[in-house]
């Protein structure tokens, strides 16, 4: 991607991001469906929907250097997403983001679809951490080390307390 298909945006809400480099079509869109792959991540433990947003802006080294969790919930108030479908179909436990081998994304046969995306990644931390268990492989992270989702949470993006939402669960044979 050349820098030309970026333009620059402020994000108002900001505590640590005041501004990006967006790409053209992330901005202000009608429609904006987020579809993350759950997985590792050696910086935020995860990569889920809220942490997905960075393959929107350009200079991702600034978020890594300016307080990534914070950067994270920082976009997250710009660009709210009108639906997230989160695949958890296989679950890369470790090496991630970009993974060693598939032998550390286990099978677990799991997809989120949701309109919040602090929802949908607490729900998502919770797969991940079963996963791990059940796979004995990987970290089991429990919710509290997910920095960025009270920092989402606490600047309005979504809510962590899954008893709130009317969930359904769905099993296919």
């Amino acid at each position: 991607q050349t820098p030309s298909w970026f333009v620059d945006q402020d994000i108002p809400k900001g505590v640590s991001l005041k501004k990006a480099k967006v790409h053209r079509l992330a901005v202000n869109p009608d429609v904006f469906i987020n579809m993350p792959v759950l997985k590792h991540h050696m910086g935020t433990k995860i990569t889920a929907s809220l942490k997905n947003y960075m393959g929107c802006i350009l200079d991702r080294g600034y978020w890594h250097g300016h307080n990534l969790p914070q950067c994270i919930a920082d976009f997250a108030t710009y660009q709210k997403t009108t639906l997230t479908i989160l695949d958890a179909y296989r679950v890369m436990l470790a090496h991630g983001p970009r993974g060693r081998d598939p032998k550390y994304s286990p099978i677990a046969k799991y997809q989120i679809i949701s309109t919040d995306m602090v929802a949908a990644d607490t729900a998502a931390t919770q797969i991940f951490a079963s996963v791990a268990r059940q796979y004995k492989m990987g970290d089991p992270y429990e919710i509290n080390e997910i920095t960025y989702l009270p920092l989402a949470e606490k600047a309005g993006v979504g809510t962590m307390d899954l008893s709130k939402l009317n969930m359904k669960r769905l099993t296919m044979a």
